[in-house]
């Protein structure tokens, strides 16, 4: 049974006992305990309690006591609607942040995590039969229970994951069902199922408790989906690798309807405390953790507009996705000897043998924006393909072809960059493809006066010709304008609000950089501050965001703590 990857700090005078499992999947090992054990070794004061403790959280006792609080809650939780003799695995999930590379981990590009002190605690005990119960100590989410084996029958009867998701059935769940909390249980155990198709699963209860914002772009839902699927394994006795854990909750993800990739799970499962972990996928590989630098703050701030994944967020979600499907496609086919060697969005333009200012041209190629009219005539040939992308979202008025690519395209070249200026302690740097990357999703642009403009990244034919022939310069300043890194692109996942408050925080002395966080249409805004500048921003956010708008204002300084685990008994 895998509880965390190698390169997790691991509790090791504990290490040798994850392992014990006996041959019907019930865990023997310290893992597994009652629910009065539990509370007794938590209460205890112990140097193994400090130990484990520590190696999660860090050195602030503060945070220490919170998140044990929070742990010893969610088992109160759990013995009150199942009994304190029941025996359970503790599993903590993490929310995240991701520092640069939004947008693009699907695409095989790099994303650089940092997991936060907010996060999701999951008490699980095994049943006999294949009912899942669930309990949730926020009011906000109602009890529920469902039967898995009623489902596995049809996912163990599809011959794909991708054939399940977007079978008839799952489609008409989503007409019905779409919202509820319990989806994300789903989603893990489902995808669990379909990858073990001869594994006899035991349902579960489960208590769920944390403090991760919902809709706030720092991923309650995947901790959800993360804590929830790690419980199972632990009670299930699976043998799943790092990697595939976190490809199975990627794809589990897309039960709920959204088309996205594995970086979040990625974050929260195998990030290490006190680190900036970098990621890339296809294939997936863990680069050493970086240290966060000491003489900078990370702020989450919460612009309180909700980004949760519902019908118009998801087709939102989907449809940017659809794009870098789309225009791959078609520069694929107006390009087959150019891109021989390309296989990912993050190939372009490293893979293929043009210049900078003959790849600034061969964009052009790719429509401004087109509708479906257009698109089904330019790719005729791949009709079957198509439809299946027009599947994931409602029609769109047009499809952003251009703007979308460069974006994705740019975005990899920045966030495959951006450990090493962290390394470097270039924070200036740092500080502007922070800027250029939430152009790239920018809707709206705030003056010092507070007056609103709407933005949009030009990249008409002209500008593309100007981009060319500032990229073949002599002059090293005007070369560098057109470096691919330096181009915003028009990803558009922003929103009036964020943007609000990111040109706010800009405007204070001793901010690095500021962007959106997440994948967008509300949620939290990141801010980079040196610790002079800090109850500036606070005080600049409340004035022009906050207060005006009758809130309490939402800022927190982020603690990088280790990813996902279960918890153990000293």
């Amino acid at each position: 049974m895998w509880i965390q990857g190698d390169n997790i700090i691991r509790y090791a005078a504990l290490r040798d006992s994850l392992e014990k499992a006996t041959a019907d999947g019930k865990m023997t090992g310290p893992v597994v305990r009652t629910v009065q054990e539990w509370l007794n070794f938590l209460h205890s004061d112990s140097p193994r309690l400090h130990q484990l403790l520590q190696a999660v959280y860090g050195p602030s006792v503060a945070l220490q006591e919170s998140r044990l609080r929070q742990i010893v809650g969610v088992l109160h939780l759990f013995a009150r609607c199942y009994g304190e003799q029941r025996e359970v695995v503790v599993v903590r999930a993490p929310g995240r942040i991701n520092l640069m590379g939004r947008h693009v981990d699907h695409r095989g590009g790099y994303v650089n995590m940092m997991t936060i002190h907010r996060e999701l605690v999951v008490v699980a005990s095994a049943r006999s039969d294949g009912w899942v119960h669930l309990a949730n100590a926020s009011s906000e989410f109602q009890d529920d229970r469902f039967d898995l084996y009623e489902e596995l029958p049809y996912i163990r009867g599809c011959r794909s994951w991708q054939d399940y998701i977007n079978s008839q059935r799952v489609r008409d769940f989503h007409s019905t069902s779409m919202g509820q909390w319990s989806n994300y249980v789903k989603a893990g155990l489902y995808r669990l199922a379909h990858h073990f198709p001869e594994h006899r699963f035991y349902g579960m209860d489960l208590a769920v408790g944390g403090d991760i914002p919902i809709g706030a772009g720092l991923s309650s839902s995947s901790a959800l989906l993360v804590g929830t699927s790690m419980a199972a394994i632990a009670l299930n006795g699976l043998d799943v690798m790092p990697a595939t854990f976190v490809d199975l909750c990627g794809e589990g993800e897309w039960f709920v309807g959204t088309r996205g990739g594995s970086a979040d799970h990625a974050a929260m499962t195998l990030a290490v405390q006190g680190n900036v972990t970098p990621i890339t996928f296809f294939p997936f590989n863990i680069e050493d953790p970086v240290v966060f630098p000491s003489e900078v703050r990370l702020l989450a701030c919460n612009s309180g507009v909700q980004a949760k994944k519902t019908k118009g967020a998801r087709d939102a979600f989907n449809h940017r996705v659809a794009c870098y499907e789309l225009a791959m496609a078609l520069f694929r086919k107006f390009f087959p000897k150019q891109t021989e060697e390309v296989r990912y969005l993050r190939d372009i333009p490293g893979k293929m043998t043009v210049s900078l200012p003959e790849f600034y041209q061969m964009v052009k190629r790719l429509p401004l924006q087109a509708g479906r009219f257009l698109l089904r005539q330019l790719l005729q040939d791949r009709s079957d393909w198509l439809e299946k992308v027009f599947e994931t979202h409602r029609e769109p008025t047009v499809y952003p072809l251009r703007s979308v690519f460069l974006y994705g395209v740019a975005e990899c070249q920045r966030s495959k960059t951006f450990t090493e200026l962290l390394q470097k302690g270039d924070l200036d740097t740092i500080g502007q493809l922070m800027g250029v990357s939430h152009d790239g999703d920018r809707v709206v642009s705030f003056g010092n006066d507070g007056s609103a403009r709407l933005w949009s990244y030009d990249c008409s034919d002209a500008s593309l010709d100007r981009l060319s022939l500032l990229a073949a310069s002599d002059d090293p300043e005007e070369a560098e304008k057109a470096a691919l890194h330096r181009q915003a692109g028009g990803y558009a996942c922003s929103c009036w609000e964020i943007d609000q408050m990111v040109d706010a925080a800009l405007r204070v002395p001793g901010v690095v950089g500021a962007q959106l966080s997440g994948a967008g249409m509300g949620g939290c805004m990141m801010v980079l501050a040196r610790d002079s500048a800090v109850e500036q921003v606070r005080e600049t956010l409340a004035e022009h965001y906050y207060e005006p708008r009758g809130m309490e204002p939402q800022v927190e300084i982020c603690c990088p703590i280790a990813g996902a685990c279960c918890l153990m008994v000293g």
